[in-house]
């Protein structure tokens, strides 16, 4: 059953990730051209890729755009993705897979 929490918190957690990246790009008007949570046997419907096992997520933008920008939007840009982790952690400190025993 731990294995399944896991997973579960795993595919969360890096959607979580993922958003912060996707919000601060926006931010700097960076066009994001994928949100992606999974990129094993994927299924395309339109802009929507769909993956029924998820073993990794990404977000793909134009780099022309992203270099760009000055280095402090790029390192928050980088940064965000960590730092939306670790707000989900101090916002849910009780989450039973993180601090199960």
């Amino acid at each position: 059953m731990i294995i399944i929490e896991l997973y579960i918190y795993y595919i969360i957690s890096s959607f979580i990730h993922e958003l912060g990246h996707f919000i601060t790009l926006k931010l700097f008007g960076v066009k994001v051209t994928r949100f992606s949570i999974g990129n094993f046997f994927h299924f395309n419907i339109g802009k929507l890729k769909l993956s029924p096992i998820i073993l990794t997520a990404f977000i793909e933008f134009p780099s022309k755009e992203f270099s760009k920008l000055t280095l402090a939007p790029k390192l928050i840009i980088i940064s965000s993705g960590a730092l939306m982790n670790l707000l989900t952690y101090f916002l849910f400190p009780e989450n039973k897979i993180l601090h199960y025993s």
